[in-house]
């Protein structure tokens, strides 16, 4: 379902929205084609792509 990127979509219209950074954490490999998605996202991460140290690791930035 999309119901999550509708969700994102109306909070980057908000300026508080627009400011917290957004990890995407996905298997779904059509929302890599799906650009606004992507703009929109401060990270976009593919699951096939990425460990589970380097999710963490890039988690803790934006968490520190």
């Amino acid at each position: 379902t999309l119901f999550p990127y509708t969700t994102l979509f109306r909070s980057r219209q908000d300026e508080w929205g627009r400011s917290v950074p957004v990890l995407i954490l996905t298997n779904l490999n059509y929302v890599e084609d799906m650009p606004d998605v992507k703009e929109l996202a401060t990270e976009f991460l593919l699951k096939t792509d990425v460990s589970l140290d380097e999710v963490i690791q890039r988690v803790k930035q934006y968490v520190a």
